[in-house]
């Protein structure tokens, strides 16, 4: 077994669980989601509805698209929708300068340059993915257990980067 090869089952893995964590957090605070739609990126509380559940079906779809198959195809369409919407949280974020997104189903927190630092580490693991063959689970059973242990911790991890980074600032700030 190679790296390149370990190395995409944990990128798979990583973008599968990210996605999932994604839509488990919207499905817990589904209308906080809803209303940040309309509050923060100003899409009327009709569309919003639409739009909440269309992005809900397509996240809860892909990351078992993708941890089941690790079809590239998935990966490819899950790469752009996270794409979209971190362009779109980008513009807001630059054009008010405070808002708000339940991405991972966060409530009452502002979005921060970690948030946006986050996004844009998540699309290069896409794009990563993209470089790299498609392993397609040729890899033995306790490869793919520690592909995918190493991958929920990286998840772990990148959803939380934000309220890392505010801790390590205020502890070496001495607060």
């Amino acid at each position: 077994m190679g790296y390149e090869l370990f190395l995409a089952e944990v990128i798979r893995f990583y973008l599968g669980f990210i996605l999932f964590a994604a839509a488990w957090g919207k499905s817990r605070t589904y209308a906080y989601f809803k209303q940040q739609l309309t509050e923060s990126f100003r899409i009327p509380t009709v569309y919003s509805r639409m739009l909440a559940s269309g992005i809900l079906a397509l996240e809860w779809a892909l990351a078992l698209i993708i941890l089941t198959t690790g079809h590239q195809l998935a990966i490819i369409v899950a790469g752009g929708l996270f794409s979209l919407l971190s362009v779109v949280l980008l513009y807001r974020y630059l054009a008010t300068g405070m808002i708000k997104c339940s991405c991972f189903g966060e409530k009452d927190r502002p979005v921060t340059d970690y948030d946006l630092l986050r996004n844009g580490l998540v699309i290069m693991a896409f794009m990563a993915f993209l470089c790299l063959d498609n392993p397609a689970s040729e890899m033995a059973l306790q490869w793919l257990f520690f592909s995918a242990s190493l991958a929920v911790l990286l998840v772990l991890i990148t959803i939380n980067l934000s309220d890392i980074m505010l801790q390590l600032i205020d502890m070496a700030e001495g607060r």
